[in-house]
C-alpha cells in the first residue's frame, strides 16, 4: 500500500464564530484524489473529543485505509452535518530511516522495515 492502513492525525478546529470546539462531536474523515472535487476513495466517521479545539484520532481505526497508487491524496474533514472543509489537506508520505538503516515508527499496523509516516500540511 502507498498509504498505511492507519494514520495518526491531530488538528485544531474552530466553529463558525471563531471559537475553539469543546466536547464530543461526530467527524467524518475522507480521502480524495483532488483538493476540491471528486468522490471520496475512503471515509469513516468517528466520535471525536475536542479540548480547546485540539483533537487526535487514528484514521483507519474503524475502516482500514487501502490505497495503493503512488499519487497525491487529500484529507477531507466534515464536522457533524456541516459542509466539509475546503481546501482539503494534502497527505504526504515519507519513509523515516533509523540509525541502523531500518525504518522506524509507532503504528502497530506496519513493520519497522517498511513504515510509511504521513505528514499533513496545514494550509492557512
Amino acid at each position: 500500500n502507498y498509504l498505511p492502513r492507519q494514520i495518526k492525525y491531530q488538528g485544531q478546529l474552530m466553529d463558525e464564530r471563531g471559537r475553539w470546539l469543546n466536547g464530543k462531536k461526530r467527524v467524518t474523515f475522507s480521502i480524495y484524489e483532488s483538493e476540491r472535487r471528486g468522490q471520496a476513495l475512503w471515509n469513516e466517521t468517528q466520535l471525536v473529543n475536542f479540548t480547546n479545539g485540539a483533537f487526535q484520532v487514528i484514521l483507519g481505526a474503524i475502516n482500514s485505509i487501502n490505497l495503493s497508487e503512488a499519487k497525491p491524496y487529500y484529507l477531507g474533514i466534515q464536522l457533524e452535518s456541516r459542509q466539509g472543509l475546503v481546501p482539503r489537506q494534502m497527505l504526504i508520505s515519507e519513509v523515516h530511516i533509523g540509525s541502523q538503516g531500518r525504518s522506524i515508527g509507532s503504528t502497530e499496523d506496519l513493520t519497522a522495515d517498511d513504515l510509511m509516516l504521513l505528514k499533513l500540511l496545514k494550509k492557512l
